[in-house]
């Protein structure tokens, strides 16, 4: 098993107990973890072994933790830099892993927000995908509030997502899958939204024509130009013909 534990900004451990930032902060620090064990409730509401499995959720030591299972294996990040180079195939094999817990996820009425390559386990056996840390996690279609957990990945955030206020759905998560997979064939972050708002672009390696054409409408920065669901995009990828968009 794997224990996590909140630990605010500000607290100090003292001997087995956590020692909680001033009062003045309390209020703050106590919506956080209630938060945080709703992030366990919404994990724990997740049967599906391309999601990490959360256990049980609890208060102690003036905290709150969460039993989740424990994974052998390394995250996608250290498996590319350890390949060095991944096929298109093999990319094509891991994205449809992780699209199909994303839908999961998505069919649960469930956002992700945070997905990113560290969030992402391969595991060491098997080799199959496990999705994990659901930190930014909210119910589709909920008003995301910047000053809420805050919770931004700068390259892999959708535009929305650097917004004080905005009701969020599924393309956020969208966009980021389009960031992992600009990732897996680069090796590279791409560039942050914040960037690309300024008018940066994009830059390409030599890539097949239908990863980078998944990328680039996965990765549209007004979200109604993405595809409309994982499924989508899984079938994009997966279809032995020539899939037009704009």
């Amino acid at each position: 098993m794997a224990v996590k534990e909140f630990f605010p900004a500000g607290a100090v451990r003292r001997s087995s107990s956590v020692e909680l930032p001033s009062s003045s902060e309390w209020d703050n620090t106590f919506e956080k973890i209630e938060h945080f064990l709703e992030e366990a409730e919404l994990i724990s509401s997740i049967d599906d072994p391309r999601i990490v499995k959360v256990i049980s959720a609890f208060k102690e030591n003036k905290t709150a933790y969460y039993v989740m299972e424990f994974i052998q294996g390394r995250t996608l990040r250290k498996y590319v830099y350890e390949r060095g180079f991944l096929s298109d195939l093999e990319i094509k094999e891991l994205i449809d892993e992780i699209g199909k817990g994303l839908q999961i996820i998505h069919s649960k009425g469930i956002l992700h927000g945070d997905l990113k390559p560290s969030n992402i386990l391969i595991t060491d056996k098997e080799k199959s995908v496990k999705i994990t840390d659901f930190g930014a996690a909210s119910s589709i279609g909920s008003l995301y509030r910047g000053s809420i957990g805050n919770i931004v990945s700068r390259h892999y955030s959708a535009p929305e997502r650097f917004t004080q206020e905005m009701m969020l759905t599924v393309q956020s998560d969208i966009y980021s899958m389009g960031a992992i997979i600009y990732f897996m064939v680069t090796g590279q972050d791409p560039l942050p939204a914040t960037s690309r708002l300024k008018g940066e672009k994009m830059r390409f390696p030599p890539i097949s024509k239908k990863l980078k054409k998944a990328i680039e409408r996965s990765m549209k920065l007004l979200p109604q130009n993405r595809f409309p669901d994982v499924i989508s995009l899984l079938k994009y990828l997966n279809s032995p013909i020539k899939y037009l968009f704009s």
